[in-house]
């Protein structure tokens, strides 16, 4: 059976229940058995691995997992799907299905005395970036995270110094993230405008920064980026009421030209800079955004 063939007859499924996908939610559901695989055979899952998911839908996915992993937790802030997914997955015993947005769930309490997770998920484009910072900057950090972006996201997140946005950076303080594969909008239904990509992220458990530095770091970064087009020096002036001839001497001293711009930057220029400045950063967002 053709790959065209199977995502018609799983779009059939929709259409004999009389599902419609709500837009409010961003629901665009994977239909492309190809696909699927790709994700799990990116999670290497075993029969001893924990899951959390986000988005499980009407199963497409969870129902995979469930015929692997040791435990699954799906979360699915959508009420009609959570209520009818045990049925249509014939209540397995080893998953548990929370109603709820996973953008305000407490990933460390679901885990309890886990040792080790596994987080993915399908996620709505609206929620990508804050569910990405919370389960990176979460006390019990996942192993590994496989998720499906929009691709232009995922290409932002794995960018090297010259591309780098304050998204990169932030991954790439937590882990190690690659892009698995392309997905194309056809995978899909509804058919999203945008091309997707699998994301596969090896989480560091010792990040770079610690748990304490997290929110003086990231408002360091947002200063950094504020203006990404002009020179750092810059947006480093204002954002810390700094004179220029402070700034381009700390520069000077990390190595950094002052005609820099905050794209071109690796990690250690940040963190470094970071190490010098963070008496001067000023309180300002308690919760990070980041683009």
């Amino acid at each position: 059976m053709g790959k065209h063939t199977v995502v018609t007859k799983n779009k059939k499924n929709f259409d004999e229940n009389k599902f419609f996908p709500k837009k409010w939610l961003g629901q665009n559901f994977l239909l492309d058995e190809n696909i699927r695989d790709k994700i799990i055979k990116a999670a290497s899952l075993t029969p001893n691995d924990i899951l959390i998911e986000i988005g499980p839908g009407k199963g497409f996915l969870t129902h995979a997992l469930t015929k692997i992993a040791k435990h699954v937790i799906a979360i699915e802030i959508d009420n009609d799907l959570s209520q009818s997914l045990p049925k249509n997955l014939g209540s397995p015993n080893n998953l548990t299905i929370l109603t709820q947005d996973a953008r305000n769930t407490n990933f460390s309490d679901l885990i309890q005395n886990q040792r080790k997770y596994k987080f993915m998920g399908n996620l709505p484009y609206y929620a990508a970036s804050p569910l990405i910072r919370k389960v990176l900057t979460s006390e019990k950090k996942p192993s590994e995270i496989i998720i499906m972006l929009q691709l232009e996201v995922a290409q932002r997140m794995v960018a090297q110094p010259g591309k780098m946005s304050l998204l990169s950076v932030f991954t790439q303080m937590f882990g190690n993230p690659t892009i698995i594969a392309k997905v194309k909008p056809t995978s899909f239904y509804p058919r999203p405008k945008v091309f997707s990509a699998i994301v596969r992220i090896e989480v560091f458990q010792k990040p770079l920064i610690s748990q304490k530095q997290q929110l003086s770091f990231f408002n360091f970064l947002k200063i950094g980026f504020n203006t990404p087009r002009k020179q750092l020096h810059n947006a480093l002036r204002n954002g810390l009421n700094s004179s220029s001839n402070d700034i381009k001497l700390i520069l000077n001293k990390c190595g950094i030209s002052y005609t820099q711009r905050p794209a071109s930057l690796n990690l250690n220029n940040w963190y470094s800079l970071y190490k010098i400045l963070e008496s001067q950063i000023p309180n300002m967002d308690k919760d990070i955004e980041i683009s």
